[in-house]
């Protein structure tokens, strides 16, 4: 998107966009991150965390890929993203997120990717 920010006012102050920083810095950044995330994972014994971490980034590089193109994959995909935190979050602190708080948030959530697309 890095063409299309450039046209942008707001955007093309973006890091990446302004060159301030190098996309071989971020990738090398990413993979620190998730280096990191992985181990901390592993050594804590939070097998399903690690399968979840490889789903959400294959997700995430999706959506970023393709998705996104898409107006209803890409407000449903976005939406996806909020409830899978909360329900991951909720499994990682051994809380029971209540039902009413995922119709809630997946309400709002709706709201808010279909008012980012408009």
């Amino acid at each position: 998107d890095q063409s299309q920010d450039k046209k942008n006012a707001y955007k093309k102050k973006r890091p990446l966009v302004s060159k301030k920083l190098q996309l071989n810095d971020v990738i090398a950044l990413i993979v620190i991150c998730l280096i990191t995330s992985f181990a901390l994972l592993y050594f804590n014994n939070y097998l399903f965390g690690i399968y979840f971490l490889i789903f959400y980034f294959i997700l995430t590089t999706c959506y970023t890929a393709f998705f996104k193109k898409l107006f209803l994959l890409d407000v449903l995909v976005l939406t996806s993203f909020y409830i899978l935190r909360i329900y991951y979050g909720g499994m990682l602190f051994d809380i029971n997120v209540s039902i009413s708080l995922y119709m809630f948030s997946y309400s709002f959530f709706l709201g808010l990717s279909i008012l980012k697309r408009i």
